[in-house]
């Protein structure tokens, strides 16, 4: 049902014809609509949608080219219907991936965090393939990933979600979640594990949720490394609320400006998470987050990048292996960490934050 003052939006995720909490993308994307459906009536694909319904209200099957009944269109990686929208209207294309006419012709491009919409604001040789060399503009407006907290939050499991896969509850479990690319290898943490104590890899489980073992070239024989390759995302506050360290590993400049769920998760609910320091996790974490590891060289984004694990300094290794020495066997030094995330500011990354000025932006350009 349409309401009254409200503007209309029509939304499309690449050639996704029905929106839903599928993977990375979809869950984004869903959490992002929920936000968004505050302001406006939100339409994807032609669809209004309608969180009170089976499916959102959805039952498109194809694609459809935009209405022109709408106030403004936002369209993530499809050209093709971005062309079709009509010239007066309010135009957003997300900033990547990058698309020459569609960029040139929009009116706003739509980044997922701050520091993303910085370093667009100025020429940057380290845009990798992302962008053409030096490209920047003036468009930049962050329309940021945001949480549903009936999804995400804090909370005291009354069982560890681990339990049933035969992980000890009482070990201290260090946990990556997704799927694991080369941009995001986790080499930076397996050195970290190697210089760890023996005392230390005696008490802790590491455990990869999402992923196998053949996608870290690892043996399978190491006692402590445990791998469940899919969970269902209803479980998934329970298991990052029954880890004790989690792990993000973003190793190239997507670092710098990229968005991340998992650090937005481990915010949240309140659990310490190892990150390498960039813009983008400061302005997440704070300058002072007392788990940032320091990369000397951070290369541009490429999908073919080979990584050779030079850029961190052995001294920053065994200082980084320290550190989860400590979080293991210090519940002081545990619990410190703990009360910082606490302090952090979480209402900003939940979609039902409602103070937003790009939010407003947006509004007063629609014509």
């Amino acid at each position: 049902m349409e309401r009254p003052n409200f503007k209309k939006l029509y939304y499309l995720l690449g050639n996704v014809s029905q929106i839903s909490a599928t993977g990375g993308d979809g869950i984004n994307e869903l959490n992002l609509i929920k936000f968004l459906n505050k302001y406006f009536d939100v339409y994807y694909n032609n669809q209004r949608i309608d969180f009170t319904q089976a499916n959102l209200g959805q039952n498109k099957t194809d694609i459809e080219a935009p209405g022109k009944d709408y106030d403004a269109y936002y369209v993530r990686n499809n050209p093709i219907i971005f062309k079709q929208i009509p010239e007066e209207k309010l135009k957003i294309y997300f900033a990547s991936p990058y698309d020459e006419e569609s960029f040139a012709s929009s009116d706003l491009i739509a980044c997922p965090t701050e520091s993303w919409k910085t370093l667009l604001e100025k020429p940057n040789k380290n845009w990798g393939i992302l962008y053409p060399d030096d490209y920047y503009t003036d468009k930049a407006v962050v329309l940021s990933q945001k949480l549903d907290p009936d999804s995400i939050y804090q909370k005291e499991v009354e069982e560890n979600a681990f339990t049933r896969y035969g992980i000890d509850p009482d070990s201290f479990k260090i946990c990556h979640f997704g799927s694991i690319r080369n941009s995001c290898f986790p080499s930076y943490f397996l050195r970290f594990y190697d210089a760890l104590s023996e005392e230390t890899k005696k008490q802790i489980s590491v455990i990869f949720v999402g992923t196998t073992s053949a996608s870290l070239n690892i043996l399978d024989d190491i006692d402590n490394f445990f791998f469940i390759q899919n969970i269902d995302f209803t479980k998934v506050n329970d298991f990052i609320n029954s880890s004790d360290l989690l792990l993000y590993n973003q190793r190239d400049f997507q670092s710098e400006y990229a968005g991340s769920n998992k650090v937005v998760e481990a915010i949240v609910c309140e659990k310490p998470i190892l990150a390498c320091r960039s813009h983008a996790r400061e302005y997440e974490l704070g300058r002072d987050y007392p788990l940032f590891y320091n990369l000397r060289y951070k290369p541009p984004d490429n999908p073919k990048n080979i990584f050779q694990d030079s850029w961190i300094d052995d001294d920053e290794v065994i200082r980084c292996a320290q550190l989860i020495n400590k979080l293991v066997t210090s519940s002081s030094f545990y619990d410190e960490v703990i009360d910082y995330m606490r302090k952090i500011d979480k209402a900003r990354f939940y979609n039902t934050f409602n103070e937003d000025r790009y939010i407003d932006e947006v509004i007063s350009r629609i014509p």
